[in-house]
């Protein structure tokens, strides 16, 4: 495992509140706090989105690719009611068949993005507290995560509310303890489930960074001189043959018309063959060009 010295935070569902956090080292919880105001943070962090602030449900859809899969839980969700007017991040568990499936509103993921980044803190994942016990096979379960309170079934999950638990027929849940979550936060950070920090919200690629942006252009360059340089090449080997012909032609002519003044004249103009005729005066044009 790889979560010594690790920082997990739980995102508040306004952006501007506190940031809860629990700092991990050697496989344990260490300490906690209510809002996040330390100088440095460790290099791994794990953010943990609201309950309230998220859905869940399971879909059935076949092996997709991410990118694919997300495109198809939003038009599969797209008369949904419990789905804002706003622009959504969807994330689907990979496989295939019935799978989970979470979503989040865009403008709050990027409004988190800002207040992380404020804080100089850079999150390795965000994971929604919904996801980070698995569905059960039968029944309900309940469990607290930071200030979310979640309630799980075979069908999805949702933010504990005492009207909604009861009308989903979940008011018996079972209780997950204490130990059983942060086993589930810790395990998160070495294997993060469905990490809403993806496609158009993923890290971006080594591509932004100034040095490969340098290549790029070097490389750009290279490409523009290169394709300058042809018709130069190209160019100078035409006038080496054009060289050449004038040349031969020249020798030629003054083996066949050695007394005349202006062999490639007569020889142009000469009784030899159409052929003969056509090459003189070929050369003859190429001596006026060079």
């Amino acid at each position: 495992m790889q979560t010594d010295d690790a920082l997990i935070l739980f995102l508040p569902a306004d952006p501007a509140g506190p940031l809860a956090w629990a700092r991990v080292s050697e496989g344990r919880i260490i300490a906690r706090g209510d809002d996040w105001s330390f100088a440095e943070a460790p290099k791994r962090v794990l953010a943990i989105a609201p309950a309230q602030s998220t859905s869940m449900i399971t879909l059935d859809l076949p092996a997709l690719a991410p990118a694919q899969a997300a495109r198809a839980a939003q038009i599969a969700l797209c008369d949904w009611r419990s789905i804002g007017p706003g622009e959504q991040q969807f994330v689907v568990e990979p496989g295939a068949g019935p799978r989970r499936t979470i979503w989040v509103e865009a403008a709050l993921l990027r409004a988190w993005q800002a207040r992380l980044a404020e804080a100089g803190l850079r999150p390795d994942a965000i994971v929604a507290a919904l996801t980070i016990i698995p569905l059960p096979a039968a029944g309900w379960v309940r469990y607290t995560a930071g200030p979310s309170v979640c309630v799980l079934g075979m069908g999805g999950g949702w933010s504990d509310d005492d009207v909604l638990t009861k009308a989903m027929g979940a008011s018996d849940a079972i209780l997950l303890d204490d130990a059983t979550v942060e086993a589930a936060l810790i395990a998160a950070l070495d294997d993060p489930p469905l990490n809403l920090l993806s496609g158009r919200f993923g890290p971006r690629s080594g591509w932004s960074d100034l040095a490969s942006w340098r290549w790029v252009a070097g490389l750009a360059l290279a490409v523009l001189l290169v394709s300058a340089l042809i018709p130069v090449a190209r160019a100078y080997a035409l006038h080496r043959a054009a060289d050449r012909l004038e040349s031969e032609a020249l020798a030629y002519a003054h083996q066949a018309y050695p007394q005349a003044a202006n062999p490639l004249q007569a020889m142009q103009s000469g009784a030899g063959s159409a052929f003969t005729a056509r090459y003189a005066a070929l050369a003859a044009a190429l001596s006026a060009v060079n």
